[in-house]
């Protein structure tokens, strides 16, 4: 395994969404949303940084590839951190095609993935990598949650266990016992069970995860039990961030990675 002492140096973030849901409320791509003191994109970058990420793979949609520079430019400017940016010709194709065609760039054997537009406290990461066994065979470990605090459980991913394993992820799952926090310990061996399915018209990430799993794939998971994570997808999803419940969220993110910035 590639982390010494607790430490993943490597992560990639899945940024190529058109926030089609957004759109109509704001005129940036969504990952270039201000909120707060950062741009939307900064959150998961930042607190992973916090945890020893030092190498991104950022994939974002081709069109939105100038505003993407700057804001990147921008942070490594500020952090020690290397970014390399990735291109997608066609976001429409959803998140799974974006990892499989980000993951290419990816040089560990074990990585962070995260969507970019979930905020989440440093203690996550902390917990799934502290999970690791080096005994134990896995092709991902998900981060999952017994008892989401600030989404709306609607609009989240679900997922089903059995023992130790993830059996199935999906919004519209009737028997779950978790819910996707969007943040993953993935190995490189993934692929091996889902490169072919590049050539697929539309390939969410769930999609992507529950064919690797009908395919032999080990997927684990760790409960984060209540720990402060959000997402944003909606109007009301953003409101509740900037001035509702969620609001805590975003307090306790910016706490965390202040001393970051220089």
């Amino acid at each position: 395994m590639q982390y010494h002492k607790g430490v993943i140096n490597e992560a990639l973030i899945l940024a190529s969404g058109l926030g089609t849901r957004l759109s109509d409320f704001i005129k940036s791509p969504k990952f270039a949303l201000k909120l707060s003191k950062y741009p939307l994109i900064y959150y998961p970058i930042l607190t992973l940084t916090s945890v020893g990420v030092t190498e991104f793979t950022i994939i974002i949609a081709e069109k939105y590839y100038d505003v993407a520079r700057k804001l990147l430019d921008s942070l490594s400017d500020k952090i020690d951190i290397s970014i390399n940016l990735v291109l997608n010709k066609y976001p429409e194709r959803d998140n799974g095609y974006s990892f499989l065609i980000a993951s290419k760039h990816i040089n560990s054997e074990y990585f962070y993935t995260s969507m970019s537009d979930h905020i989440y406290t440093r203690l996550i990461p902390m917990k799934l990598v502290g999970s690791l066994d080096k005994s134990i065979k896995y092709d991902v470990i998900a981060g999952v949650d017994s008892n989401p605090r600030y989404i709306n459980l609607d609009e989240a991913t679900k997922v089903a266990t059995s023992n130790d394993k993830v059996i199935r992820f999906g919004k519209d799952l009737l028997e779950y016992q978790y819910v996707d926090i969007g943040v993953f310990i993935t190995s490189s061996n993934l692929i091996n069970y889902v490169s072919d399915l590049k050539d697929l018209k539309k390939l969410t990430f769930s999609q992507l995860l529950n064919t690797a799993i009908e395919r032999g794939a080990h997927i684990l998971y760790t409960d984060i039990n209540g720990l402060p994570w959000t997402e944003i997808d909606t109007v009301d999803d953003l409101n509740q961030v900037l001035n509702g419940d969620r609001r805590t969220v975003l307090d306790v993110v910016l706490n965390e990675v202040r001393d970051l910035w220089r």
